[in-house]
């Protein structure tokens, strides 16, 4: 695919119709060589065993939220930790968190994109949700994330999401996403860990694909 991107750029230096042409052929061989990335991170995420650990979701924010400000100098992203609970999963949250904001960010056509990020307390819960100001998620890719399953006539248009939603419920959280008035919403659920109890008590099973 990165040979076919090349011989795409070449042809975009080539008069008009040639060069859209070309245009086509590059992002198309992008996308593909993106959602290669995304299966391979898929396997491997799938091929390793849970490890459970403590983890601050403030200070996972802050690791997260720097790179993409780093990255897309141009968006706006808001913080609001209203919760000083710990979540019990693994370390491979990072990329789950990372790839939702990562989405709100280049799925966003405003001229300002702007992200919430927010985390809360629910019971024993920790809620992470994202919101962006987008043109919102689109109605099939909802119902797919809704459903849990995929078809001819109705399938999401990557593994991004995919990869969320397992690397949640592997560790007995549930993701959610949905249209949210001029955007999306995006929510993952984690098993909330208390300053005395062990990563051991509250370690929970993998739960159901969808929630």
């Amino acid at each position: 695919m990165g040979v076919i991107r090349g011989f795409g750029e070449l042809l975009e230096d080539e008069p008009e119709a040639t060069a859209d042409l070309g245009r086509t052929i590059t992002a198309t061989a992008e996308r593909l060589i993106e959602l290669g990335e995304k299966a391979r991170e898929l396997e491997e995420t799938a091929s390793r065993d849970p490890t459970h650990s403590r983890i601050d979701p403030e200070s996972l924010l802050t690791e997260v939220v720097a790179q993409h400000r780093r990255q897309s100098p141009d968006a706006t992203i808001d913080v609001s930790i209203q919760s000083d609970g710990s979540v019990c999963t693994g370390a491979e949250i990072r990329n789950a968190v990372s790839e939702l904001i990562e989405n709100a960010i280049k799925h966003n056509d405003a001229s300002n994109p702007r992200v919430s990020v927010s985390v809360e307390s629910e019971g024993g819960w920790i809620a992470l949700s994202i919101e962006d100001n987008g043109p919102g998620i689109d109605e099939m890719e909802a119902a797919v994330i809704s459903k849990g399953e995929e078809h001819a006539l109705e399938h999401g248009s990557g593994l991004g999401l995919w990869l969320v939603n397992w690397i949640t419920t592997r560790y007995g959280g549930s993701f959610q996403i949905h249209p949210n008035g001029n955007g999306s919403r995006a929510t993952i659920r984690l098993p909330r860990i208390e300053a005395d109890q062990s990563v051991e008590d509250a370690a929970k099973r993998p739960t159901i694909l969808f929630w």
